[in-house]
């Protein structure tokens, strides 16, 4: 062995994924793209996969000889944009540290990681059943959107606009019991589509409590569009509960975004779900910083400020198109100017747990300052992604008949000046899209 402190991952040694159509992953974080499709749990179950399947041990002695993973490209980026990745996070979960405490701590560690036969992480997505289509979104997370960029001409997409693997009982009730079977879980965490919409997401809670298996971590991603305070009180039932709400902005350009939010909904409910936060509760704000939210993002900046809260931010790989690195010179020192108000003065750069709420204006600072730095990511060809950007939002707001500009009306300049009004009604030739799953 001989693995490598820049690569390593505990995540293919502890963690599956399933997503929406039944896919099953080493790590929620790994690109399908670059995984077989035959690993599904419509095939195999968990256990088979976890122990046996040759995507998963060829992934672990590749880590274990320091080789890099394609499908981890993702955390690679990440740390590339000086943040925190989930390949770190999952390391330091498993006590492995950095540096001149990597080999100990690994050594270490990995007499525990070897002896798994069941994971200890599930990143669940029941299907991608969602009433949003957001912009930065693809077919794979939204059933919504995917009817979109059929209507629009986008390729890329699914098959089938919806999909849930558990639709079908035989692997639904597998799933079921090999969560009751497993007594070493550490976390069990659910996105989607969106997970509160999904019956089976109550019913696997309440097979859970009725079970008295709730002895994990238990957390969900949501956008923040409904607030079930009747289930507060199961979830509550569960080790710890972090509920992770998806917002880009409390400006009217999160409604163009996340289409079609009522933000002032959102924001009403964030306040709600806050109100039930205690020692084992807490609530983090999930933004994807991108060109679309830049110039409104300090309104997020404030609502954690105000609030309490964390905010967590997912930057963009693709679509390039949507980066905000993108942005004409003028408008990117106006986004940092407002950004910098955000960031102190004796900023640490080399801070791990960046969702310690204890300090929540150094957390937003290092959050502010992660975002500057996204602006100022070099760009390879700005006018071609800037040509991506106009063709993708005048296909989109031509189904959904709507413009842009009346959203986000900074951007004005920039979509004028590359023909978004024409764009709009000259819209008959398809567009790619990158694939993603």
């Amino acid at each position: 062995m001989n693995p490598n402190e820049k690569t390593f991952c505990v995540s293919p040694f502890s963690e599956v994924r399933i997503c929406a159509d039944g896919k099953l992953r080493f790590c929620h974080a790994a690109d399908g793209s670059y995984l077989p499709d035959s690993d599904n749990i419509n095939d195999i179950s968990i256990d088979e996969y976890f122990n046996n399947s040759l995507t998963v041990s060829e992934s672990r002695t590749n880590l274990l000889n320091g080789k890099y993973l394609d499908p981890c490209h993702g955390c690679y980026y990440t740390e590339k944009m000086n943040s925190l990745s989930f390949r770190m996070r999952r390391n330091l979960q498993a006590a492995i540290f950095q540096n001149d405490d990597f080999s100990p701590s690994f050594e270490e560690s990995y007499q525990r990681l070897k002896n798994f036969t069941k994971p200890r992480f599930y990143h669940i997505s029941l299907s991608n059943l969602c009433n949003m289509g957001c912009m930065m979104c693809d077919s794979h997370g939204s059933n919504l959107l995917s009817k979109t960029f059929s209507k629009a001409g986008i390729s890329g997409n699914t098959k089938k606009h919806l999909m849930d693997w558990t639709s079908n009982d035989l692997a639904w009730n597998s799933f079921c019991d090999h969560l009751l079977n497993n007594e070493h879980i550490v976390c069990l965490h659910f996105m989607g589509g969106e997970p509160l919409l999904h019956k089976k997401f109550y019913e696997l809670i309440d097979f859970l409590i009725d079970n008295d298996h709730t002895d994990f971590h238990l957390t969900f991603v949501t956008n923040g569009s409904t607030y079930p305070p009747e289930l507060i009180p199961k979830l509550k039932k569960f080790k710890s509960l972090q509920i992770e709400i998806s917002i880009e902005t409390t400006k009217k350009s999160n409604d163009y975004i996340r289409y079609p939010s009522n933000t002032s909904k959102i924001v009403q409910n964030i306040r709600n779900f806050c109100q039930n936060r205690d020692d084992t509760t807490d609530i983090l704000l999930r933004t994807v910083p991108q060109i679309l939210s830049v110039h409104d993002y300090t309104s997020i900046l404030n609502l954690g400020l105000e609030t309490n809260t964390i905010v967590d931010s997912n930057f963009l790989q693709e679509p390039s198109f949507l980066k905000p690195n993108i942005l004409s010179d003028k408008e990117k020192k106006i986004v940092i100017k407002k950004l910098k108000k955000f960031v102190l003065k004796n900023h640490n750069k080399n801070t791990v747990n960046f969702r310690d709420r204890s300090n929540i204006e150094k957390q937003i600072s290092e959050n502010a300052q992660r975002v500057i730095n996204a602006i100022n990511e070099p760009c390879n060809d700005v006018n071609y992604e800037r040509k991506q950007l106009i063709e993708y939002c005048a296909k989109i707001d031509s189904v959904r008949k709507q413009d842009i500009r009346s959203f986000i009306p900074e951007l004005e300049s920039i979509l004028n000046r590359y023909g978004y009004e024409s764009a709009r009604y000259n819209n008959k030739h398809k567009f790619t899209i990158y694939k993603r799953d």
